[in-house]
C-alpha cells in the first residue's frame, strides 16, 4: 500500500485522508491489512469514546469486517448509502482527476499516473482542503431530515398527522393521542425523528429530498383522479425525474398529499371501528366497497403503505400480545366490473420476527387447492394477488388451513 497520508486534526482526532494500491481490496485484506493492524491499536490508544469514519464501500461494510469490529468493541459511524458528500476525499479525488485530464499529455504508464497523482496532489491549495472541511457541518445538515411526510410542501402540523411513524408513536386515531400531539408541539421534542437522506436543489427555490421524489413519483404513477392509462401515468412518473419538468414533480407533491392523507384517514377509521380482526395465524382486514378512497388502494403501492401503516398502528393500539406478533393480510375491491379484489400480505412488525414475506407462495397454493380464479399482473409477486370476488372466502379459509 502506497500513497498513505494521514493528517492531525482537532481534539486529537486523526483522519486518513487516502491510500493507493495496485489492487482491488477485499474484505479480508481491509480486515487484515487495516483494522487490525492500525485501527484496532490506535482505537485502543484513544480509549472510550473512540468512534470509526467510513463510508459503506463493500469492503467496510462486509460481513467479516463487521463482525471484527464488533468483537473488538469499536464503534463505527451511521453513514448514508453511496454518500460522497460525507466524504472530503471524495473531493479531493474530484480535482485531481480533472486536472489529470486538463494535461496536454496524459499519462501512458501507471508509474506516470502515480508521478502525475503525487505532483497534483501537492499543488492543491491548503485553502482548498480547509474549505472542505469548513463545510462538513453544511454536508452533514444536508444528509439529515427529519421522519416526516413531505414536510418541505406542507404545514409540520400536517406532516406530523400524516406520517406514520409519529401517527402511530401519538395514536392520533384516539383524543388521547391529539393531546399528546398537543403537548408535543409545545415541547417539540422526540427521539428518533432525525434520519439520514439526501437532497437536491433545483435553483435557489426549490428543494427536495429523496423522499419526496419518491413520494411524488409513485402518486404520479399510481393517479386515480383521472381515468388515464397506465402507460401515461408512467411517462409523467418518469418527466418529474427531470429538472426541466419541475412542474410535474410539484404536481406529483400534491398527489401525495392527498394519498398520504387518505391513508391516514383510513388507518384511523379501520382502527376505530375494529375492521382488523385475528384468524388465527394472521390479522385480516377487509376494506368494503363504499370506503372513501377505496379506489386509490386497489393499486399495489397505496395499498402496500397503507398496510404498513395499518399493522404499525394496530400493534401501537392493541394490548394482545399475540396479536402484535402475527402478519397482516388486507383485501380491497380491485375492479367492480370484474368483479376482482387485490389481496396483500405482509410479515409481522416485531423487530423479533423473520421479515420475508412468504406470502407469495402461501398464496399461491391457497389457490391451487381451491381452484381460485387468480391473476398475476404485478410486479411484486411476493405479497400480492388478484383473485376473484365470489371465491375470497374459500380462499381465506384456505389460507387460514395452511397457515395454521
Amino acid at each position: 500500500m502506497t500513497g498513505l497520508a494521514v493528517g492531525q486534526s482537532w481534539c486529537g482526532v486523526a483522519f486518513l485522508w487516502g491510500a493507493a494500491q495496485p489492487s482491488i481490496l477485499t474484505a479480508i485484506r481491509y480486515r487484515d491489512e487495516i483494522l487490525r493492524p492500525l485501527v484496532r491499536p490506535y482505537a485502543g490508544a484513544v480509549g472510550p469514546g473512540f468512534l470509526l469514519m467510513q463510508d459503506n464501500a463493500r469492503p467496510h461494510v462486509a460481513g467479516v469486517c463487521q463482525q471484527f469490529l464488533q468483537e473488538e468493541g469499536i464503534d463505527a459511524m451511521d453513514w448514508p448509502a453511496s454518500s460522497p458528500d460525507l466524504n472530503p476525499i471524495e473531493h479531493i479525488w474530484d480535482i485531481m482527476s480533472r486536472s489529470i485530464h486538463q494535461r496536454h499529455v496524459a499519462p501512458q504508464t501507471v508509474q506516470e499516473l502515480a508521478d502525475a497523482l503525487v505532483q497534483v496532489w501537492e499543488e492543491i491549495p491548503q485553502e482548498t482542503i480547509r474549505h472542505l472541511i469548513r463545510s462538513m457541518p453544511r454536508r452533514c445538515r444536508e444528509c439529515l431530515s427529519l421522519r416526516l411526510a413531505l414536510y418541505q410542501h406542507w404545514s409540520l402540523y400536517e406532516s406530523i398527522c400524516n406520517s406514520s411513524y409519529t401517527s402511530c408513536n401519538f395514536k392520533l386515531w384516539s383524543m388521547h393521542g391529539q393531546k399528546k400531539l398537543q403537548e408535543f408541539l409545545a415541547d417539540m421534542g422526540m427521539k428518533d425523528i432525525r434520519i439520514q437522506t439526501f437532497g437536491v436543489h433545483f435553483s435557489f427555490k426549490n428543494r427536495f429530498l429523496a423522499n419526496d421524489v419518491v413520494h411524488a413519483a409513485a402518486a404520479l404513477l399510481e393517479n386515480t383522479e383521472k381515468d388515464e392509462s397506465l402507460g401515461d401515468n408512467f411517462i409523467k412518473a418518469l418527466d418529474c425525474l427531470s429538472r426541466s419538468n419541475l412542474e410535474c414533480l410539484h404536481g406529483g407533491i400534491d398527489l401525495a398529499k392527498k394519498k398520504l392523507m387518505a391513508i391516514q384517514q383510513t388507518v384511523a377509521s379501520c382502527i376505530c371501528t375494529n375492521l382488523i380482526l385475528s384468524q388465527g395465524p394472521f390479522l385480516y382486514c377487509y376494506l368494503l366497497e363504499g370506503t372513501p378512497d377505496v379506489k386509490l388502494f386497489s393499486k399495489p403501492m397505496a395499498l402496500t403503505l397503507l398496510c404498513k401503516y395499518l399493522l404499525k398502528a394496530f400493534v401501537r393500539s392493541t394490548r394482545n400480545k399475540r396479536c402484535k406478533l402475527l402478519p397482516l393480510i388486507i383485501a380491497a375491491p380491485m375492479d367492480v366490473e370484474k368483479g376482482t379484489v387485490i389481496v396483500m400480505g405482509i410479515p409481522p412488525e416485531s423487530e423479533t420476527s423473520d421479515k420475508k414475506n412468504l406470502f407469495g407462495r402461501a398464496f399461491e397454493k391457497a389457490a391451487e387447492s381451491t381452484s381460485s380464479r387468480t391473476f398475476h399482473d404485478h410486479f411484486d409477486t411476493s405479497s400480492i394477488i388478484e383473485l376473484k370476488m365470489e371465491d375470497r372466502t374459500k380462499f381465506l379459509d384456505a389460507l387460514i388451513t395452511l397457515l395454521s
